[in-house]
């Protein structure tokens, strides 16, 4: 049986400062981490973006164990969509590594809950190594997407929980991170600090990500600035990617920062908690029907 190495991508751009919460969370398990950022500082859209260089110097930091590789090139492609432009990135982002195993690929807005029991259910499933191409599958998690915060904590799509392929065994990308793999989906959360930022980062967003020409991004930015305390309870449809797809429900969670966020989401009150396990349990089911 091969053996089960977790190789981990990181892209970073205009949300590098996220870098500082995600990485430290999965990387004690990692064999090799590839940390890739554009070496102009350019979008997937094009546009160049503000980027604090000393953030470089802090990865080298933390790499106490040399496992970590900075690969800066040139990812945008003026005649691609953005969309392109990211699987792009992803795939040469993932040629990187020396030795093959599970590729992982985590954004710097994702924190994951536990990456040390999901490295455990990825040695589970190690015999998808020994010949990936006669065995391609893809491995998923769910996403617990924020959607705002104020100055009190953070609103919180409770449900749904969003299905996200983040491992294969061959990284050969189609579509993102997706490589039309049969699909293995775990329990396993991340937190996706996808809306929880300021309006200037949210525009810059809505910019510049891949999916910037699937939707109205000025009434999904409308929708978004007018969400308060006093409205949160009556909001639906937060996916602007697939609107109406995922009728859903917010809850507001009281936190600092997102440090306190995550403590309070692993130690969550009972009634979120069982709100959460109940919906992934559901899905699941209706996953492996």
């Amino acid at each position: 049986m091969s053996e089960s190495r977790i190789n981990i991508v990181f892209l970073i751009s205009y949300d590098y400062a996220f870098i500082k919460t995600s990485l430290p969370l999965v990387y004690k398990w990692a064999n090799e981490i590839v940390i890739s950022i554009d070496k102009n500082r350019c979008s997937w859209a094009g546009n160049k973006y503000a980027f604090d260089e000393t953030i470089i110097a802090w990865i080298k930091e933390q790499d106490i164990d040399d496992k970590i590789i900075v690969y800066q090139d040139d990812f945008y492609v003026p005649s691609h969509t953005a969309m392109q432009n990211e699987t792009r990135q992803r795939q040469l982002s993932a040629n990187k590594f020396s030795k093959l195993g599970w590729v992982v690929q985590i954004d710097v807005d994702e924190y994951f809950l536990n990456f040390g029991a999901f490295a455990n259910q990825l040695k589970k499933y190690s015999h998808y190594l020994d010949n990936p191409a006669k065995q391609k599958v893809d491995i998923a998690v769910h996403w617990l997407n924020l959607f705002k915060r104020n100055e009190e904590g953070y609103f919180v799509v409770a449900t749904p929980l969003q299905p996200i392929r983040i491992a294969t065994n061959y990284p050969v990308y189609h579509v993102a991170r997706a490589t039309n793999s049969f699909t293995i989906f775990t329990p396993f959360i991340m937190v996706h600090d996808t809306w929880a930022r300021s309006e200037e980062e949210i525009m810059m967003k809505v910019k510049n990500w891949g999916h910037k020409d699937d939707f109205d991004t000025a009434s999904f930015f409308k929708k978004w600035k007018d969400l308060t305390s006093k409205n949160y309870k009556t909001y639906k449809n937060f996916n602007p990617v697939k609107p109406y797809s995922d009728l859903g429900k917010l809850v507001f969670i009281k936190a600092s920062s997102i440090e306190e966020l995550l403590k309070n989401i692993l130690i969550p009150k009972p009634h979120f908690f069982k709100l959460i396990i109940k919906n992934l349990k559901q899905k699941l089911s209706k996953l492996w029907a």
